[in-house]
């Protein structure tokens, strides 16, 4: 998923700024498919409890001693966990990261882990339609799944235009099809990582005096930097 090309389109939320320092996965044609970074089932988390707001970025250490990116998707851009899953697939993950972020600790090896509001739910079986499992695992099927599946989140979709016996979602690179719930039915909704990254470089953008002082923040880290236009 490496390689040096960048299409500054818009994303849902909005788009790059100037002197911004993004965290970076880029797509390849020669790359590993984006399925294999889902977290499915997803893993529910207590935001308050590792000390993340409902929009925000923390350095958290793994069990091996490295440090990773965890980040709260904000619902208001991506009100759906797949918005985030699709638009990654049509250009990447790009990610702001905070200038006061400690970037020394970022290595090679670093992860940058995604989190949604709307990422775990217990009432997986109370769907109408099943989309097939991303990943294809076994207890996930659409006959009767026996945990959560990423696949769910396509059966669920909010803010989309109904056509037909399906829905289209549109964001801002792309459209694309599933479901929603039947009105009468409500789902209890949980933070949960849904995506496990690698970062394949950090971005700074612009050549403004704001970018060049973030690109002396940004080179702290133990990884690629690059100055882009936007």
């Amino acid at each position: 998923m490496f390689d040096m090309e960048y299409e500054a389109e818009e994303r849902g939320c909005g788009f790059r700024e100037d002197g911004g320092i993004y965290s970076m996965c880029l797509l390849s044609t020669r790359g590993t498919p984006i399925e294999e970074y889902l977290v499915d089932p997803p893993l529910v988390i207590d935001i308050n409890e590792i000390g993340l707001s409902s929009i925000g970025v923390k350095l958290i250490q793994n069990e091996e001693g490295y440090w990773d990116v965890w980040d709260v998707v904000g619902s208001n851009n991506y009100p759906n966990a797949c918005d985030m899953i699709e638009e990654i697939k049509r250009l990447g993950m790009s990610r702001r990261l905070p200038s006061t972020l400690e970037f020394d600790k970022l290595t090679l090896i670093s992860k940058h882990i995604l989190i949604h509001a709307r990422g775990y739910t217990e009432q997986f079986n109370e769907f109408d339609r099943y989309e097939s499992c991303p990943k294809s695992i076994f207890n996930h099927d659409r006959i009767w799944p026996t945990e959560m599946c990423i696949g769910r989140y396509y059966d669920a979709l909010i803010e989309a235009e109904k056509e037909g016996d399906h829905v289209v979602r549109t964001i801002p690179c792309k459209s694309y099809i599933g479901y929603s719930l039947p009105e009468n039915l409500e789902i209890e909704w949980k933070h949960a990582v849904f995506m496990s990254l690698p970062i394949t470089c950090l971005h700074v953008v612009g050549d403004s005096e704001k970018s060049d002082n973030s690109y002396e923040k940004a080179t702290e880290a133990g990884t690629f930097v690059f100055r882009v236009e936007n």
